[in-house]
């Protein structure tokens, strides 16, 4: 069991403390903001934040900064996905309280200046350039825009709305976040009695505004289509790369999935690889967020094997049904609630799982973040019901990477 404690500090800052007994702790601010939450001449806006909110305080400047949590052993990051930006901390159960000072000075007493903006705009455009300049991100920039007509701007647009960007417009951004319908704590770990209040005087002596200027796009046209991008001739191989939209309506939807994920990758492999000695590299993942649910599939494969890949992928695909029987389905769901139970352990992944279920834990529709009782009461039914619904190829989303001076014929 991991029982979430919710508490709502005097300021109305929503806390959540999840023990899972663990001695490394995983504290985490996070927002309701992201790429969903971004106009499209504005992506990146909250990334570029993240990272300032990582290089100095008021009181601190980047030296400093980072001496305070490596005195401490401590691990820092942040990370903006589609509709969340959080700052994250991994430190020992022995340092909490240090690393909670830290977080709220990095919070509330954050400086953001013109010279830390150039700089950190820099940093994200040539994260941009690096992720066009591999496949992988390729592959990831484009993939939204199968199923989101027209959702990101090209890396041109992204590049010049990045530069546009002004000191005003940051700090707007970010105090309209501070928010109590925004900001939430997380700490995961072995949990003293004491950090409750602890949490509460340090925490509640900021204000909170009450409510977020941001709301998450509710105007995106869903439409299945087909992209072919040219890769050019500096890659060597080609990428097929299918998504389907299934629905995600509560936890069992999202377990379900996740059974049919780790089978997916099973049944490519031994269908592709071990049966038709098609030399690939694979890929099944699940991707969700509150606009849309996606089970993708991706392989990469050798030019000279790109067409005999395409047509076995498809036939897998159409015919999924009979590939998927009870012996497969109960290895892969044991195998899910094995991987569960070694994982939630881990603090930096309960903390994961409890932001991917944030939603649920907002709506008071989970107070326990341990799934493995909603795996075991998935049947293969489950299973058969989603392929049939929604896995064929006249429902994927296709992106296909290819180099066309090697002159393929399609």
């Amino acid at each position: 069991m991991y029982d979430i404690d919710a508490i709502t500090l005097d300021n109305g800052l929503r806390c959540y403390l999840v023990n899972n007994g663990s001695d490394a702790l995983e504290l985490r601010a996070a927002f309701k903001a992201g790429k969903l939450y971004e106009d499209r001449d504005e992506r990146q806006k909250f990334h570029t934040i993240e990272h300032m909110l990582l290089n100095k305080t008021r009181k601190m400047n980047s030296t400093e900064l980072i001496r305070s949590f490596e005195k401490i052993g401590a691990y820092l990051n942040g990370k903006t996905g589609m509709e969340e930006m959080y700052i994250e901390i991994n430190v020992h159960k022995d340092h909490i309280k240090d690393a909670l000072d830290l977080l709220s000075e990095m919070i509330f007493n954050y400086r953001f200046t013109d010279k830390t903006l150039n700089a950190e705009k820099s940093i994200v455009i040539n994260e941009i350039l690096s992720d066009y300049s591999s496949l992988e991100g390729i592959i990831w920039m484009n993939y939204i825009n199968t199923v989101l007509d027209n959702f990101d701007p090209s890396k041109e647009e992204l590049i010049r709305g990045i530069k546009a960007f002004t000191l005003d417009d940051i700090k707007r951004s970010y105090e309209g976040i501070l928010a109590k319908d925004s900001l939430y704590l997380l700490v995961v770990g072995n949990i003293d009695k004491d950090i409750k209040s602890y949490i509460n005087g340090l925490f509640s002596k900021y204000e909170l505004r009450d409510h977020s200027n941001i709301r998450i796009i509710d105007k995106i046209d869903k439409k299945i289509k087909q992209i072919d991008i040219d890769i050019g001739p500096s890659f060597e191989e080609y990428a097929l790369y299918y998504n389907f939209l299934v629905n995600e309506q509560d936890l069992k939807d999202r377990a379900a999935n996740m059974i049919l994920r780790d089978i997916l990758n099973y049944i490519l492999f031994y269908n592709l690889r071990v049966k038709k000695g098609i030399t690939y590299t694979p890929s099944c993942e699940y991707e969700r967020n509150s606009l849309l649910s996606l089970i993708e599939l991706q392989i990469q494969v050798l030019p000279k094997n790109f067409n005999r890949a395409k047509k076995a992928l498809e036939n897998i695909i159409d015919n999924l049904s009979r590939y998927i029987d009870n012996e497969i389905f109960e290895v892969y769901k044991n195998g899910l609630i094995n991987r569960m139970k070694r994982d939630m352990t881990d603090s930096s992944y309960l903390a994961d799982i409890f932001i991917d279920n944030y939603r649920y834990v907002e709506d008071n529709k989970i107070t326990d973040l341990d799934m493995i009782d909603i795996i075991k009461d998935i049947e293969l039914s489950d299973i058969k019901n989603i392929v049939e619904n929604y896995i064929y190829t006249d429902k994927a989303g296709k992106l296909f990477l290819l180099n066309s001076s090697k002159n393929l014929k399609q």
